[in-house]
């Protein structure tokens, strides 16, 4: 286990904190369809933040370019939703 995951196996507050908080986190994703280019590009943010903490934390290799390829897509969403609003 690497080393932060030692630290929240001691702190159980803190992980079952972060894990309402990715629960939250991905209740959240389907404001993208009203959020527009802003709202994707916050959510592209938080995203690549919130993998490369699961990919530091598990010890994954490849999980943060994997899911990272997605969000091209979701950047495309967004503008796409400006279109139908704007």
């Amino acid at each position: 286990m690497p080393a932060l995951g030692t630290r929240l196996a001691r702190h159980r507050h803190l992980a079952k904190a972060l894990c309402w908080f990715v629960i939250l986190f991905e209740c959240l994703c389907p404001l993208l369809l009203v959020a527009g280019t802003t709202g994707s590009v916050v959510l592209i943010v938080l995203g690549l933040a919130f993998h490369l903490g699961i990919a530091t934390l598990m010890g994954l290799n490849v999980f943060l370019w994997s899911f990272g390829a997605a969000y091209p897509a979701v950047y495309l969403v967004g503008v796409w939703v400006d279109g139908l609003w704007g």
